[in-house]
């Protein structure tokens, strides 16, 4: 069997933009059937016939019985879902849209003539729903050969109303780019403020100094080096918004105001995009930045103590900066100028590689557990327990041990 030639035939799944369907097709039988005839027969033209004589186009609702239960799709849908080879069927139907202006490719005349009467419908304020549905669909097949998908977004139809419609709305993707740069480097500075430190550090000598209670005499100026290093060692962090006597509170307070428009934005998408942005990587590296923001602001006044609990804030906070320019990487990727095409395809890489991560993580895990066992009893603390043992086995790994 040439697995290559295989017949497309998606599995339904719960649709999520079913509310946002109106009034469905009346009399859907004929076309019910003719799907169902087409799985044995292999003939799509009875399908084609009854969309062009009854002027179906493909983001005409159509509500059945399913499983006891009605439920709407999209024309378009349906066929992709229930049609062997549906998308055959699906670009048939665009490349009707699509009219040449002359019949000599080699005239000045000649062009391509599109209309979209095929994918939404004036009557209906929601005209992207074709588009919802292929976007959907290829996401949810991602593990699959998904081509078919690919093909059609990039149908001539389907690429030039997104483009139309990127033209209208692309102010909305400038806003939210900018917003997140702005809160990017208001975090930076926030973490800069907290954690730079003077090049002046405490030696052996003086820590044990400390510690015995013994004066020791320095050449030169010994209370200012003493006094300098006891205050790198004792700094501390004031509650988040409480530094107004020094006007970094106001640096805060924009900080915070973006956080929370940011999270908005977050909460509007997942609501409009509904199960399709909870299979997206990105939202999920954007969850940790801004989850990972809010818990510094909250944690600040502890975030420099020499505590456990410091040490997992600072830990987060660490994660969070570090996604939030990983992110920056992705937003670039998106505008139109040189460096775009890397962008895209270290975020293509990125999610490929999760896996082999995934898979490494688990046999350096094995590793961490063996060193920590064998080196039980040895004059040595870099496995003394699980957790240490997994990062020094992951530093080897890494051969910078």
């Amino acid at each position: 069997m040439n697995f290559s030639k295989l017949c497309l035939l998606i599995p339904k799944s719960e649709y999520s933009y079913e509310q946002e369907l109106h009034e469905p097709l009346r009399k859907p039988e004929d076309i019910i059937h003719a799907v169902n005839r087409s799985k044995t027969s292999g003939d799509h033209s009875e399908i084609h016939q009854i969309l062009r004589n009854r002027n179906i186009n493909l983001r005409s609702a159509i509500e059945e019985d399913i499983n006891g239960k009605k439920q709407k799709r999209t024309i378009a849908r349906k066929l992709l879902e229930d049609v062997v080879n549906g998308d055959k069927i699906v670009k048939r139907e665009l490349d009707i849209h699509v009219k040449t202006t002359s019949d000599k490719e080699d005239s000045i005349d000649y062009g391509l003539q599109i209309d979209f009467e095929g994918i939404f419908s004036e009557e209906y304020d929601k005209q992207t729903m074709v588009i919802y549905d292929l976007l959907d669909l290829h996401v949810e097949r991602r593990s699959e050969n998904n081509e078919s998908f690919t093909s059609l977004i990039k149908h001539p139809v389907i690429a030039t109303f997104i483009l139309a419609k990127w033209k209208k709305t692309r102010w909305y993707f400038y806003i939210t780019s900018t917003t997140f740069l702005i809160f990017l480097l208001l975090y930076s500075v926030f973490v800069l403020h907290l954690f730079t430190r003077s090049e002046g550090y405490c030696s052996d000598l003086e820590i044990d100094s400390e510690i015995i209670g013994r004066t020791i005499v320095f050449p030169e100026g010994p209370s200012t080096q003493k006094q300098e290093c006891g205050r790198n060692q004792t700094r501390i962090s004031k509650k988040f918004l409480s530094e107004w006597d020094n006007n970094f509170s106001i640096l805060e307070a924009f900080f915070l105001a973006f956080l929370i428009f940011l999270f908005g934005m977050e909460i509007y998408q997942a609501f409009k995009l509904k199960k399709q942005y909870f299979k997206e990587l990105e939202n999920y590296i954007e969850w940790v930045v801004l989850v990972s923001a809010l818990i510094t602001m909250i944690k600040k006044e502890a975030l420099l103590e020499n505590s456990s609990q410091a040490s997992i804030v600072r830990g987060v906070a660490a994660i969070g900066i570090f996604a939030a320019w990983f992110e920056l990487i992705f937003i670039i990727g998106r505008y139109p100028f040189r460096g775009g095409d890397f962008s895209i395809m270290f975020y293509n890489i990125i999610k490929k590689i999760a896996r082999y991560v995934f898979a490494m993580s688990l046999m350096i895990l094995g590793f961490a557990f063996a060193f920590m066992v064998v080196n039980y009893g040895h004059n040595q603390n870099s496995f003394d327990n699980p957790i240490k043992s997994f990062m020094m086995t992951l530093t080897m790994a890494l051969g910078e041990f």
